[in-house]
């Protein structure tokens, strides 16, 4: 089995992680909703799917190339193990974490977190090491130079991280920062299971809460955070995917809900649509609402939406 990129596979059998099928794929291992992937391999990520796939050979298909129509960390990982499969076992719970800090900002293991890290800036084009000419690509021929640099450098990270220090360094000290702070109190999250509402309140803490932290604390996947210049409400992404392991609040349209807070401020908060992949809810601006309302009206609104 062998990585080719998405636009190259030419119609010829292959198996896709993580994303949609393509000319010739026969089997897609992927958690996003509606991707045909079979009832018995389905997990929460794209990563422990592939795994499910090595894990039952009934379900094995005739096919050479593995490939995806995006890069990400749970993508990566995941063909890794399709390609790489005796390795890729013996890295199990390593490859599924780097795919669980990469996606859901879930760290379980923070070498997990600074590989996922480093991953991410390989692509982004301010910080990334890959040449000029590389990052210039329209993005699936872009997407495929990320792919086929980062399967050869993917276990040398999760042996040695330290060679791509400058890469994870500052967001790994935000993260401690962000821990630290949710410690001490400083940062304080209130859950109400009830309507999956996590309300983090940032007190005497000087930068935006890194998701990794607030994420790896709560298990909420409506996040309200309040106590900062622009407090927001965010769906994360576990409730856009076909998540397994914990049943998932359907989301709630968030215009209603923008409406009702502009109609009490000075100025306008503006909402994302809920078909995306992570959407929130903001004020354009400073508000002029307290913590204490902003809580009482998204609350109240999603408790109506959860019985009307």
């Amino acid at each position: 089995m062998r990585y080719v990129p998405y636009e190259e596979m030419g119609g010829e059998p292959n198996i896709v992680v993580d994303g949609t099928g393509t000319d010739g794929t026969v089997i897609v291992l992927s958690h996003w909703k509606g991707s045909g992937t079979p009832l018995a391999l389905a997990d929460d990520l794209s990563t422990q799917i592939a795994f499910h796939y090595l894990d039952h050979p009934e379900h094995h298909v005739t096919a050479e190339m593995v490939s995806n129509n995006h890069f990400d960390e749970d993508g990566l990982c995941g063909i890794y193990a399709i390609v790489h499969p005796e390795d890729a076992i013996s890295r199990r719970d390593q490859l599924i974490d780097v795919a669980r800090a990469g996606d859901f900002g879930v760290v379980r293991d923070r070498l997990a977190a600074r590989v996922s890290m480093t991953l991410s800036a390989y692509e982004d084009e301010d910080t990334s090491p890959l040449p000029p000419e590389t990052l210039a690509l329209p993005y699936e021929q872009f997407a495929g130079a990320l792919y086929r640099e980062t399967l050869t450098l993917l276990p040398q990270m999760l042996d040695d991280i330290e060679p791509w220090r400058g890469l994870w360094e500052e967001e790994d000290a935000r993260l401690g920062e962000t821990l630290q702070a949710i410690h001490d109190g400083r940062i304080t999250i209130e859950e109400r299971p009830d309507i999956d509402l996590a309300i983090v309140t940032v007190g005497d803490f000087d930068d935006d809460p890194h998701e990794m932290a607030i994420n790896s604390a709560t298990g909420c996947f409506r996040v309200l955070t309040v106590g900062l210049d622009e407090p927001t409400l965010r769906y994360r992404y576990e409730s856009w995917v076909d998540f397994r392991s914990l049943p998932v609040m359907p989301r709630v349209e968030m215009k209603p809900l923008a409406t009702l807070l502009s109609d009490e401020d000075e100025i306008a908060w503006l909402a994302g649509s809920i078909g995306g992949l992570t959407p929130d809810t903001r004020p354009d601006g400073d508000t002029t609402l307290d913590r204490n309302r902003i809580v009482e009206i998204v609350a109240g609104y999603l408790a109506g939406a959860a019985t009307g």
